[in-house]
């Protein structure tokens, strides 16, 4: 789950052609659960087009999505893809 993105740098979002990931692990905490590391988007001629710096990921904690997966099926919207308290 990522709990932190950075600063993002989009340089060519029309771009049309094939697209690469590139992701640099700079950090994992076995203790914390954690993984730092930036993410560029490549063209196919290995020109960066997106970069995202500072993302951090952690472990799913089963406790905090059954939360989350409880507070989306309690709410208006989910029930009938409207929202009834959207005015």
């Amino acid at each position: 789950m990522i709990s932190n993105l950075g600063e993002s740098t989009f340089r060519s979002i029309n771009y049309k052609g094939k697209l690469f990931a590139q992701i640099r692990i700079s950090e994992y905490n076995d203790k914390s659960m954690q993984i730092k590391g930036d993410i560029k988007i490549l063209g196919e001629d290995g020109k960066t087009i997106i970069m995202i710096d500072n993302v951090i990921m952690k472990e799913f904690d089963e406790e905090y999505m059954g939360a989350m997966k409880e507070l989306l099926e309690s709410t208006s919207a989910s029930q009938t893809d409207e929202d009834k308290d959207f005015y």
